[in-house]
């Protein structure tokens, strides 16, 4: 009678405690998969997730479709990616914006950037610059804060994510300047306003910007890591123009809503070190000025977490409060 109870139990107890495995096997040919970026198209976020949704549809079969969900300098599409279902069919672009300083520079975020995430991985860091309209009569870094010292609260500048309008705070703090901050939904309308001349001065991606300085439209002044940019060489950094504790760059990875079963957690980040590591990848987004840097599940869970505690520390350090 027993043997016959556990011939019906045993088959039950394996198949109940390994569906998401199987899942995780057919997974993603259920149905498309929906990469969410909270910024707008045109973004320097935005062109590398387009990049490898493609090579993630092609070394994983299915179709991954991008989903842009801007608004509140990412923070809305972050919200609905975190209250999706945890099936492995909604996934998210994580980032420095979203994941290490909404929390510390907005009072009301909806959602907890480490426990309501599966963070996967990370793809890159990124680092910025800061670029300024053509019109304004300065060509250095250190013309710039004398320019900005002698008007104060008469320059502008747009963000489009937490990570441009934290780049801008520090360097008004650092140089003690004043000048005010505008949001916007992301960083393409902010930059069409600072090429019309409405705003003054950006801090923006490399990748974005880096052709609107070569066509003439802004002017560069700075880049904002410590070291120099292999993507724009000729730039000093804000470190060696007069602010040596100057040191400024985000990151790009990829998340899902917290119970989205480990194996397919495991598997997207197995494809993506492995897409990171082809050589025609890597020649693509190194030439955006992308520094890749594929991690494991466990590291990049530790990465987020460490981040969030140094970037709250920056923050407070630097007398920004919450708006």
């Amino acid at each position: 009678m027993f043997r016959s109870i556990f011939k019906v139990l045993i088959p039950a107890l394996v198949l109940a405690a390994t569906p998401w495995i199987v899942k995780a096997q057919d997974y993603p040919l259920k149905q498309a998969v929906s990469i969410i970026v909270p910024f707008p198209a045109g973004s320097g976020t935005d062109t590398i997730v387009r990049i490898m949704a493609g090579e993630l549809q092609k070394s994983m079969g299915g179709t991954f479709v991008v989903e842009n969900r801007p608004g509140y300098v990412g923070i809305i599409g972050t919200e609905q990616a975190a209250k999706a279902p945890p099936d492995g069919y909604t996934l998210v672009v994580s980032s420095g914006a979203q994941h290490t300083l909404a929390r510390w520079l907005f009072k009301n975020v909806p959602y907890d950037a480490v426990n309501d995430f599966a963070h996967i991985g990370k793809w890159v860091d990124v680092g910025f610059m800061l670029v300024v309209n053509p019109a304004l009569p300065v060509k250095s870094l250190q013309e710039f804060i004398a320019y900005a010292k002698a008007n104060p609260g008469k320059l502008a500048y747009g963000y489009g994510t937490s990570s441009a309008q934290l780049g801008a705070t520090l360097l008004n703090s650092m140089a003690k300047i004043d000048t005010l901050g505008v949001p916007y939904k992301g960083q393409p309308p902010a930059l069409t306003d600072l090429i019309g001349g409405s705003l003054q001065f950006m801090i923006v991606d490399l990748v974005v910007g880096t052709p609107l300085v070569t066509s003439g439209q802004l002017r560069a002044l700075a880049v904002t890591p410590a070291s120099r940019s292999a993507y724009a060489p000729t730039l000093p950094t804000i470190a060696e123009s007069g602010f040596p504790d100057y040191d400024f760059s985000t990151w790009v990875g990829l998340a899902a809503p917290r119970a989205t079963p480990r194996p397919i957690v495991e598997r997207l980040n197995a494809e993506i070190r492995k897409i990171l590591a082809k050589p025609e990848v890597r020649t693509k987004l190194e030439a955006m000025g992308m520094d890749l840097r594929p991690n494991s599940v466990a590291e990049q869970e530790a990465f987020v977490q460490a981040t969030l505690v140094k970037f709250g520390r920056i923050v407070k350090d630097a007398g920004i409060l919450p708006q």
